[in-house]
């Protein structure tokens, strides 16, 4: 307390002490105890609480306050707090230095090293206070994350390197399946698969799939992919007896399909009107994992399991979604074999899948050079990337491998705290420090191109300039990642799972509904 003011003190003894005691404790608050530590923000955060209690009657009790004593400490505490607020400013900065939240890392690898690898599952999840999870006070480092997060570097960079070093690896689909109804649905009556795989219904040259008790209608066989990664879904499909006119709304899940693995992934839904309609998805599969595609609309009739395994539905007024045809292929999302070896690489040859250099020593220390130049989002002066350089070069030396050398290099810039935290000077930030906040606020991602061209010429701190910047990044497609992220956040539709609604309740909730409020939110 002797950081205080005496009338602050005094203030204090006479109006608070005799509630906010450490006996009493009243609204569990202890005054009397109560440290003022001003090299603490929590501190100061603290007591800008009690200054405004006081300041808006809440405390003390009005009639037993003389108005001048009020004035006086509200006056010599907002003094006091104003002082500290301002030597922690110009000593630690506005704000503490926050890391990079899940997504924000994920997007960031990803346009490092142009792949498209599902990365925010494999870390911890970060801790949101009020929803939010880009609050550094709240952000911790472990030894567990730190392990993840070299995880994920290793992991990225052999899926980088490999598509680099193969061409046959780019974003030429390597599976491709176009399937027509026959190779949907089965005929019932003419046996084939037992009953309890069956999987859609051919009538009539539509594989009709039903809205049933049967917990494996609907999944496709034929669709079970090769290999982990991103697919595209085509289909063209229909309703089938629609009640009253309306469409069947319709649920596309991938996984084993089996009683062993009964967990399913969202893949998307749509709705299923009387005129054929062709819709498209993209979705992570893991290998040997295929499509189930049924109606999901728990309004709507469902015919019992018995039925459809008996290859009756059809004729005794079942619904359902009649699919025409189905094409799956494999794709990527990232950059194609060209630009990802452009990034790793630059102008350097491949040569049966090895890097061909002249000069190696002289090109491994440009690529490195260039790599943490757009990695630590800002450029890196010679004593930064020293440590760098060394730890390639050495393993240049050992191995005498351009392509190890640079991996090391990689994998130690990816693992740099300047790429995992926002690395900002004290005082008013700088053009590149602006660029990465704008970038990461509206995009979850790294600053482009022209950002960085405008923070390199000083511009960014140009208020007009920052505006255009801000539309032109509005604009963008890519913008739909803020809405989605801040929305999640803000609303908290991440923890829609949190609860499930009582089905004697609402037995019209179903998976379609649930995922509507998100999309329509």
């Amino acid at each position: 307390q002797d950081k205080l003011a005496p009338s602050i003190v005094e203030f204090l003894d006479n109006n608070c002490y005799e509630c906010h005691n450490s006996f009493d404790k009243e609204g569990e608050l202890d005054l009397e105890t109560l440290k003022f530590d001003p090299s603490e923000r929590s501190s100061l955060t603290r007591w800008s609480y009690i200054l405004d209690r006081v300041q808006h009657h809440e405390m003390p009790p009005k009639e037993e306050l003389d108005e001048k004593e009020r004035v006086k400490f509200l006056r010599d505490l907002e003094r006091t707090l104003h002082k500290f607020s301002q030597i922690h400013r110009e000593t630690k900065g506005r704000v503490r230095s926050r890391r990079l939240n899940q997504i924000e890392y994920q997007n960031t690898i990803h346009d490092l090293l142009g792949i498209d690898l599902p990365l925010v599952n494999l870390l911890p999840k970060d801790p949101s206070p009020d929803g939010f999870s880009t609050i550094a006070e709240a952000q911790q480092i472990s030894y567990h994350l730190l392990e993840k997060h070299l995880e994920i570097v290793d992991l990225s960079l052999d899926e980088a390197f490999r598509r680099a070093l193969t061409p046959t690896a780019t974003a030429t689909a390597t599976f491709k399946r176009v399937l027509d109804a026959s190779q949907i649905g089965g005929d019932y009556k003419k046996g084939g698969r037992r009953a309890g795989q069956r999987q859609a219904i051919l009538h009539e040259g539509h594989a009709i799939s039903i809205s049933s008790q049967n917990n494996y209608h609907g999944r496709i066989f034929e669709t079970t992919v090769p290999e982990s990664g991103w697919y595209r879904i085509q289909l063209t499909a229909k309703s089938f007896n629609p009640p009253g006119g309306r469409g069947i709304w319709t649920q596309v899940h991938s996984g084993m399909c089996n009683a062993k693995a009964p967990t399913m992934f969202w893949v998307g839904s749509f709705l299923a009107e009387v005129e054929p309609k062709t819709i498209s998805f993209e979705a992570w599969m893991e290998k040997d994992h295929m499509l189930e595609i049924r109606p999901g609309d728990n309004t709507l009739k469902k015919t019992s399991g018995k039925s459809v395994t008996e290859g009756i539905a059809v004729n005794k007024g079942a619904i359902g979604t009649a699919l025409k045809s189905l094409t799956i292929e494999r794709i990527h999302k990232g950059h194609s074999f060209h630009k990802i070896k452009s990034l790793l690489f630059g102008d350097l040859s491949i040569e049966k899948g090895n890097i061909r250099s002249e000069t190696p020593v002289e090109d491994l220390a440009k690529l490195i050079t260039r790599f943490a130049t757009r990695a630590f989002r800002r450029p890196a002066d010679s004593q930064e990337l020293s440590s760098y350089h060394q730890f390639a070069r050495s393993t240049l030396d050992s191995s005498g491998s351009l392509q190890e050398a640079l991996y090391a290099g990689y994998r130690a810039v990816l693992s740099s705290p300047r790429v995992l935290f926002f690395t900002e000077k004290l005082g008013r930030l700088d053009d590149y420090s602006i660029a990465s906040r704008l970038s990461y606020f509206l995009w979850s991602s790294p600053p482009d191109q022209a950002l960085l061209t405008a923070a390199k010429k000083g511009k960014l701190s140009d208020p007009k300039v920052l505006r255009q910047h801000t539309e032109r990044l509005l604009k963008s497609q890519r913008s739909d990642t803020f809405v989605r992220n801040f929305c999640d956040s803000w609303l908290s539709l991440k923890d829609i799972d949190f609860t499930t609604p009582d089905t004697q309740l609402y037995p019209e909730f179903d998976i379609i509904l649930k995922n509507a409020m998100l999309d329509e939110t």
